[in-house]
């Protein structure tokens, strides 16, 4: 217990910052060092499971309490497996400082669940990065994402915090494999306080309008009376353009060896041909493709180069036009 002394009373200095009024993200990059120090001199941390022992029940109490009053969201606990352990789940959450202190009373209390969706105004991005197709996904995404408050999770994802907006509910790869969200119906861990990173502070933003209409549009019936003989443009009725590049940058990054070129051309052509649609210019695909190329270990970057910017303009020469139905 005498190890552990600088570090508990570095935590509670913490701990007093976030009891003020400002908000949680002043004090995450300050304690997130003495928490973690906190933990390990505990042994607070087995086989990356955080276990909530009695002597450590009042600290997730305490920052519990304080995200409802400072953050305004809703809690609830939760079992280090990450199921809940109430009665009824996420409806449990709640904001009021006594009911939270009896709710995290229970032994089984872990981790803390927060609710997605209307009830606590927050809805989350999930990228799960052991899929190849969700991080050159991301890799994609990441210049056109604003700056939004952004945790690393326990299984070495990120969770990309954003302002609910409506109709964004729970989704598994509904834009790409591995990329999953949270809103209404939903909950996700506040894996910040398990001990994971913080990797932007900043407060949860707007979904961008980009990628909020990839995740609410709806795909359209294909007609055939959406076809004319002789049109020049090749007729997609796959939903979003978006989600093409999502998908064709994804086939890239997870190709094997002796498929790279191939597959690499082929996702080239397709995104050259949804440069307009996309909003996208040449430089911008040309590097998304490259990373994509790159994390698929493409060693000859300049044959890839060289791949890419023919797949562009020859795709460029044959834009694909999305069909609407009547």
């Amino acid at each position: 217990a005498s190890s552990a002394g600088p570090a508990r009373r570095a935590w509670e200095s913490c701990r007093l910052q976030l009891q003020s009024t400002a908000p949680a993200s002043r004090f995450q990059a300050h304690c997130r060092r003495h928490w973690m120090e906190y933990f390990a001199m505990t042994d607070l941390v087995a086989c990356g499971t955080v276990i909530a022992p009695d002597a450590c029940r009042a600290e997730i109490v305490t920052l519990s309490q304080n995200l409802a009053r400072n953050c305004n969201l809703p809690v609830f606990p939760c079992r280090a497996d990450k199921r809940p352990a109430t009665p009824h789940g996420f409806k449990d959450a709640t904001r009021d400082p006594a009911i939270i202190a009896r709710l995290f009373r229970t032994s089984e209390a872990a981790v803390i669940g927060i609710p997605t969706g209307a009830v606590s105004g927050l809805s989350v991005l999930d990228v799960d990065v052991k899929h190849p197709s969700a991080t050159a996904w991301l890799r994609a995404a990441e210049p056109r994402l604003p700056r939004t408050r952004t945790y690393a999770t326990r299984s070495g994802g990120v969770h990309i915090w954003f302002h609910h907006a409506d109709g964004v509910k729970n989704t598994e790869s509904a834009i790409a494999r591995g990329i999953d969200t949270r809103g209404d119906g939903g909950y996700i861990i506040f894996w910040f306080g398990a001990g994971c990173e913080c990797f932007d502070p900043s407060l949860p933003a707007p979904w961008p309008k980009w990628l909020l209409e990839l995740l609410l549009r709806k795909r359209e019936p294909v007609r055939a009376s959406t076809m004319r003989q002789g049109d020049r443009a090749r007729y997609i009725g796959t939903g979003a353009p978006e989600r093409m590049v999502s998908r064709a940058l994804a086939r890239v990054a997870g190709a094997a060896e002796g498929h790279r070129h191939a597959t690499l051309r082929a996702a080239a052509c397709t995104i050259g041909g949804l440069l307009d649609q996309a909003h996208l210019s040449p430089n911008e695909a040309g590097r998304m493709l490259l990373t994509a190329a790159r994390d698929a270990g493409a060693v000859d970057l300049g044959n890839a180069s060289r791949t890419i910017d023919w797949g562009l303009r020859r795709g460029a020469t044959s834009p694909l036009t999305e069909g609407r139905a009547r």
